[in-house]
């Protein structure tokens, strides 16, 4: 069953790496991106005198970099998603042997395989020279790599579930574009959840956007295993929690155009 989502990976990483010259210059404006956030972090560590969250200014910017990275890499398939749904496009894949959703699932991880270390390249380039590295253990790549696997899947399921409401909605991409924001503001995208505000963390701790961006982001550059387990036991309650309202939502539909015809 397996093999079919892995043969679809494959092909649909096949035809990205064929343009993988185009992806390289779209991926300059995360250089921009990284070298104002560096200019903008250095007067902050300046007036403060001090480690910020936790993390040092060379920590920090990687940090940023691999929040950057997160966000960069994640294919929009909602639109492509909502797009079929309202033009009627899913009911082609009902009678054919695999499943919708995780047909669109294999793709997204392909894309997403193919943007991650193009964009981390990009970032890297910037950060290295400006601020040079930091001490990474060992045993922090692996595991923040498996992390954000983890945040994009829980990524591409909350994406599918939204997007799927196209069945009912005429156009779910502005319902979409909230909840993209809220998740650059309370992810941690720009500065670590460990140092919003006592309040606002709490709030954003227990929802899914942090242990999609920040989390990940945090694992690499300040790594422990309590950490690692704490975000993982978050990262599978969302993932479970996406995916069965994502397939649930999906049924629904189905269910809706079998009722009206089409």
């Amino acid at each position: 069953m397996m093999a079919k989502y892995a043969e679809v990976l494959k092909v649909t990483l096949q035809n990205r790496l064929a343009y993988v010259y185009d992806q390289i210059f779209r991926s300059l404006g995360m250089v921009i991106h990284i070298f104002i956030f560096i200019q903008l972090w250095r007067v902050t560590f300046r007036n403060v005198g001090g480690p910020v969250g936790g993390f040092t200014l060379p920590q920090m910017i990687w940090y940023l970099v691999l929040t950057e990275t997160i966000i960069t890499s994640s294919p929009r398939f909602n639109g492509r998603i909502d797009a079929e749904v309202r033009a009627g496009d899913v009911a082609y894949s009902l009678n054919r042997p695999y499943s919708y959703l995780f047909f669109q699932y294999a793709s997204f991880l392909a894309e997403w395989l193919f943007l991650l270390p193009i964009n981390f390249a990009a970032g890297a380039i910037v950060a290295w020279p400006l601020v040079g590295g930091i001490d990474w253990r060992p045993e922090a790549v692996p595991v923040a790599l498996l992390a954000m696997f983890a945040g994009a899947s829980i990524q591409f399921f909350e994406m599918a579930a939204v997007a799927l409401l196209a069945f009912w909605l005429e156009d779910t991409r502005g319902l979409w574009l909230l909840v993209e924001r809220a998740q650059w503001l309370l992810g941690g995208l720009l500065l670590p959840v460990e140092a919003f505000p006592g309040v606002l963390r709490r709030i954003a701790e227990v929802l899914p956007f942090p242990h999609v961006v920040g989390g990940p982001a945090r694992l690499a550059v300040d790594f422990s295993w309590q950490a690692f387990g704490r975000l993982a036991l978050y990262q599978g309650v969302w993932l479970l929690v996406f995916a069965v309202v994502a397939s649930g939502v999906f049924r629904l539909g189905v269910s809706r155009i079998n009722v009206n015809g089409g």
